[in-house]
């Protein structure tokens, strides 16, 4: 099973790649691996971020590494996911209507 995940992983990883080297907006010159799903060194926009890059297999997402949560825990971090056929960032206004969270501590 930790085989399939990993190439579910690098399949996904590869995929956003490829999609993020694709977007004007997007500069990947630098782009490092800094964790088995972190992507630092990505610069948008002039600003220098980094990309946590998921398989979303099976219509879910599964955060998964700590290092992730603490990634996207900073401002100038985005989550993508790739889900076999479409590559897609995934905004919080997406996960606060897809969960249905209405209210939580700040």
């Amino acid at each position: 099973m930790f085989l399939f995940a990993q190439s579910l992983i690098n399949q996904a990883k590869a995929r956003i790649i490829a999609h993020l080297r694709i977007l004007d907006e997007y500069d990947l010159d630098d782009l490092d691996e800094t964790a088995p799903t972190v992507l630092a060194g990505i610069r948008k926009d002039g600003r220098t971020l980094m990309v946590v890059a998921r398989p979303a297999y099976d219509g879910e997402v599964i955060i998964y590494y700590g290092s992730e949560r603490d990634v996207l825990d900073f401002e100038d971090s985005e989550l993508w996911v790739d889900d076999g056929r479409k590559v897609r960032r995934v905004t919080l206004g997406h996960l606060i209507k897809s969960t249905q969270i209405r209210r939580f501590p700040v």
